[in-house]
């Protein structure tokens, strides 16, 4: 609430102690680094200039710990050995406190596309990360390992659905990993910086009272095989079923002809006109997590999601169901 007054540093609460882990976890090139990944990168920043922050461990509630699990030069191999050492780092300096809690009061921020189901973080890192609470945007909940590609047509197709891998390893008695994201523990967020500012109905003149003519709007990338020619190779349309969840391949099939549908393949630059122009906006994933419940919502256009299994940003926190369609 804007007319609220600001409040005081004494009567902040909850307070936040942001724990260093040192500077070779955050020194990853500024000119290379992703925007829509930079929660981990600005969450710290709002942290430090707010009056919930405290220097003073005993007086914390939570536990920040800085480290960049994604703008890490190893982010790839960050979770074989590097969150070993980052706990070693906590426990050494703030062992206590870990102790007291067995973690469950420190934070840690993994924006990856698949949170912490990237790079296996949810077998290497299980034992740092099982009882903390991970801010992430990725939300599935469903406890089997992540499928980033299949073909319906070739090889095992049972890994393009996450719960008959579920059954195939409880079958086997294999062991599961950690839950991608665990409600009531874990916080999903959008993405900080996901889009071009000034490009809202609420932030800028030019996009009010424009008429919501199209039904459905839909633009960005549709298959992740590019050298398969994407969507044009339509020969083998299966061969992608991976990349979100077949979602928007199959809506290009079906409604790409109908009227008051327009699918793209690609941003254009009417891509905020066309946001403003449509009463619903398809919400998939891609690779991970979807940017588009946020996008939507901020331009007025009701979110469809189409995420089978996973959760969305602010999900567990507000009313989803006043807001989107599921």
């Amino acid at each position: 609430d804007r007319n609220m007054a600001p409040v005081k540093q004494a009567d902040a609460w909850p307070k936040v102690y942001i724990v260093d882990v040192g500077e070779h976890y955050r020194s990853f090139p500024e000119a290379t680094r992703s925007s829509m990944y930079s929660v981990e990168i600005e969450l710290p920043k709002m942290l430090q200039a707010s009056p919930y922050i405290t220097t003073d461990p005993k007086q914390a509630a939570y536990f920040y710990v800085h480290a960049w699990t994604f703008h890490h030069q190893h982010r790839h191999t960050l979770a074989l050995k590097g969150f070993q050492q980052i706990a070693s780092i906590i426990k050494q300096n703030l062992g206590q406190y870990w102790d007291m809690s067995g973690g469950r009061n420190f934070i840690f921020a993994l924006p990856h596309d698949r949170g912490l189901c990237e790079h296996g973080l949810q077998w290497t890192a299980a034992p740092l990360l099982k009882n903390s609470i991970i801010i992430q945007h990725w939300g599935q909940v469903i406890q089997v390992p992540s499928q980033l590609s299949c073909a319906v047509t070739k090889g095992d197709s049972l890994g393009c659905d996450p719960l008959l891998v579920l059954g195939k390893m409880l079958a086997r008695g294999e062991p599961l990993p950690q839950p991608c994201y665990v409600p009531g523990k874990d916080v999903l967020v959008p993405s900080p910086v996901s889009e071009q500012p000034g490009t809202s109905m609420f932030t800028s003149s030019r996009f009010q009272g424009i008429q919501r003519d199209i039904l459905l709007f839909f633009a960005g990338t549709i298959s992740n095989i590019s050298h398969l020619g994407g969507m044009s190779n339509t020969a083998h349309p299966e061969w992608d079923a991976g990349y979100s969840g077949g979602v928007r391949q199959t809506v290009l099939r079906m409604f790409s002809q109908q009227p008051g549908f327009v699918i793209q393949e690609s941003y254009g630059p009417d891509y905020w006109q066309y946001l403003h122009r449509s009463v619903f906006c398809l919400a998939p994933t891609g690779m991970g997590w979807g940017a588009r419940v946020k996008t939507a919502i901020t331009r007025g256009c009701i979110p469809v999601i189409v995420q089978d299994g996973i959760k969305v940003d602010w999900e567990d926190h507000l009313p989803l169901t006043q807001l989107a369609v599921r």
